[in-house]
């Protein structure tokens, strides 16, 4: 809570998956298809950044979380 970040979603994890997997999952290389979903966010969170730095933080969530 006390440090900004700026957080990109790694799409549904498995409700069971826990510890060492769940970090697997997480660490792991996104599979080709999700190439396109990748890319959008990727633009979206550099899009955000700049907003962030330029507007501050408040407004870039606004616009990005909107």
């Amino acid at each position: 809570e006390e440090i900004p970040r700026l957080r990109l979603g790694v799409g549904e994890v498995d409700r069971q998956r826990s510890g060492e997997d769940l970090v697997d999952f997480v660490l792991s290389e996104f599979r080709e298809h999700e190439r396109t979903e990748v890319e959008e966010m990727v633009k979206r969170g550099a899009d955000a950044v700049e907003s962030w730095l330029r507007d501050g933080i408040a407004e870039a969530m606004n616009r990005t979380n909107g």
